[in-house]
C-alpha cells in the first residue's frame, strides 16, 4: 500500500516547521538543547521524509530535490573521507555545523513548492 503524496507532503511541511518553531523557542533556555532538537530532530525527519520520497517515487523530475540529493550525497562522501583525519574532521564538522541550517531551510522550501505550486 502506497501513502497518499499530498498528505504526507502535507504532515511533512507542518512537522518541519513545528519543529523550527519548537527549536526557536528552546533557542532562549537551552542552547546546546537546541542544537540537538535541531540536528537530530530535524535532520532525521528531513532524512527519512527524503527516503519516503525516494522509495515513493514521488517528485524524482524536481531539480531543486536533486540538487538536495546530490548535495546530501556529496555531504556523506565528503564526511566519509574526513574520517582519515581527526583535523579534517573537525573542518567538515564545523562547515557542517553552518551549512545543516541552511540546507534544513532549503529542504522546506523544497516541500512548500512541491506541495503548493505543484513544481
Amino acid at each position: 500500500m502506497s501513502f497518499n503524496q499530498t498528505s504526507f507532503k502535507k504532515a511533512d511541511i507542518i512537522i518541519q516547521s513545528a519543529a523550527l518553531i519548537i527549536t526557536g523557542a528552546i533557542c532562549f533556555f537551552d542552547m546546546e538543547l537546541a542544537m540537538m532538537v535541531f540536528f537530530l530532530g530535524i535532520g532525521g525527519w528531513q532524512l527519512l521524509s527524503m527516503a519516503v520520497h525516494l522509495t515513493q517515487r514521488w517528485n524524482q523530475d524536481s531539480k531543486a530535490r536533486k540538487v538536495y540529493q546530490y548535495l546530501l550525497l556529496a555531504i556523506v562522501c565528503i564526511f566519509l573521507i574526513s574520517l582519515l583525519s581527526a583535523e579534517m574532521m573537525i573542518w567538515v564538522l564545523y562547515i557542517l555545523l553552518y551549512m545543516t541550517p541552511v540546507l534544513a531551510l532549503y529542504y522546506l522550501m523544497v516541500c512548500y513548492l512541491e506541495i503548493f505550486r505543484g513544481k
